[in-house]
């Protein structure tokens, strides 16, 4: 059976996944939704769990993508544990709100080591029973830069930063899909690498 997926938003599903891909909403309530749902629920194949993550990592581009295999949330570092997956390997960051600026993504770069963050894979890996987190796979695709702001919508600047957030978006998504398709296009799924 091919795995299930599940992503917070629509703009973050590649094309080719649409109709295999199922969103759950941003932020921390929505992931433990999410989580909440699949402990009803008998998983017998991988869950991938994907999405846009930013980077705090200032060497980081958009349109990398990473296995997460370490995830700090509420202080609490956990190991998530790798599948038989040929992707780099990263720690991320699930912070409880958006991180608008470079000097925000700096001090939580500072802190966390963490070289990425998103809103949802750490509440998500709390909420999940150990059923279900045998068999979650996390992969994070980088969709905008250390030192990138996000626009504040009131000012004349605003316009080249959505232009930057649109290009940042469409490397993401070229980049999703490539590794997405690359890992789960047939049957034959990872496994969890034995330690």
């Amino acid at each position: 059976m091919l795995p299930k997926f599940f992503c917070p938003t629509p703009f973050e599903i590649p094309k080719s996944l649409k109709k295999r891909t199922e969103t759950f909403g941003i932020g921390i309530k929505h992931a433990k939704k999410l989580a909440e749902k699949l402990n009803e629920t008998v998983i017998t194949t991988p869950v991938v769990i994907f999405g846009s993550a930013g980077a705090l990592d200032p060497i980081l581009k958009p349109g990398d993508s990473f296995l997460i295999t370490e995830i700090i949330f509420e202080d609490q570092t956990n190991t998530i544990p790798k599948f038989d997956i040929d992707l780099a390997t990263s720690r991320l960051l699930t912070s409880p709100r958006l991180l608008k600026n470079k000097e925000e993504k700096s001090a939580a770069f500072e802190k966390s080591k963490a070289p990425l963050v998103d809103m949802e894979m750490g509440a998500l890996w709390k909420y999940s029973s150990e059923a279900t987190r045998k068999n979650l796979i996390f992969i994070r695709t980088v969709i905008d830069e250390a030192d990138q702001d996000f626009p504040d919508f009131k000012s004349l600047s605003a316009f080249k930063k959505i232009i930057s957030l649109i290009k940042n978006w469409r490397i993401y998504i070229r980049a999703a899909e490539a590794t997405l398709t690359k890992y789960f296009s047939d049957s034959d799924h990872p496994h969890r690498k034995e330690p």
